[in-house]
């Protein structure tokens, strides 16, 4: 099976809201989309909407994006959510979205683990109060000025020990313990941590991160072909 996978959008209101770091990649990542080959089946590896940054009404995110959803639906889209868009595992939010996507929190294809990856990070996974503690604070100084919500995130990116912007470590250490006991998955494809990297593990299995579609690090589809990877699509 052929597979695009992407992740990290954080999609929030678009044009209207300078918090909106996806918006200025909309275009590029639509035609992108447009690109990949109909027999193509794309994932979504969460995050793909910030309803934890928003705080605020489902349609509101859906609207500016609805061009994407529909393409998404259209191409029979697997969602996968993340710690961000946890709330799309309510079917009641689900049937808000173009019919014909598929939800879910993991999926394994051709041997391939696919998830957002949230798992393996001690502020979202084994301690989730601390990654709601720095979302809150972060909604409080965007609020006052997207630029001093800047700051912070810069700022938390010195902080080399838990969470998304760690050193690889950390978050690496808890994939491979989760992987290494599987005996029909031999790699793991996510998100999260917004850095595109592969390697293969000691044991030979392979960890793979698609970055984020988002801020301007310009990775839009990661390719993966009948559970090898193959190739990154950059916008």
């Amino acid at each position: 099976m052929l597979i695009a996978a992407f992740s990290d959008c954080h999609q929030q209101r678009g044009p209207e809201d300078p918090r909106d770091d996806f918006w200025s990649e909309y275009g590029p990542f639509l035609k992108a989309l447009g690109r990949l080959p109909d027999n193509a089946t794309i994932i979504g590896l969460g995050d793909l909407a910030d309803y934890q940054r928003l705080n605020g009404n489902i349609n509101e995110i859906i609207e500016p994006y609805l061009l994407f959803w529909r393409m998404f639906a259209n191409r029979k889209g697997i969602y996968l959510w993340g710690n961000h868009d946890a709330v799309v595992a309510n079917p009641k939010i689900q049937k808000l979205f173009p019919g014909g996507i598929t939800f879910a929190q993991r999926m394994i294809i051709d041997g391939v683990y696919y998830c957002h990856g949230n798992e393996w990070d001690l502020a979202c996974g084994r301690w989730p109060w601390i990654g709601r503690l720095v979302v809150k604070a972060a909604n409080v100084l965007g609020k006052i000025s997207p630029r001093l919500e800047d700051w912070a995130e810069k700022l938390s990116k010195e902080i080399q020990s838990v969470g998304r912007y760690s050193n690889h470590n950390t978050f690496d250490f808890f994939a491979r313990e989760f992987v290494k006991n599987f005996i029909d998955v031999h790699s793991i494809c996510c998100g999260h941590t917004h850095r595109l990297n592969s390697y293969q593990f000691e044991s030979g299995k392979y960890f793979i991160n698609t970055g984020s579609v988002a801020y301007g690090f310009g990775e839009s589809f990661t390719i993966i072909e009948d559970g090898i990877f193959k190739d990154v699509i950059f916008i």
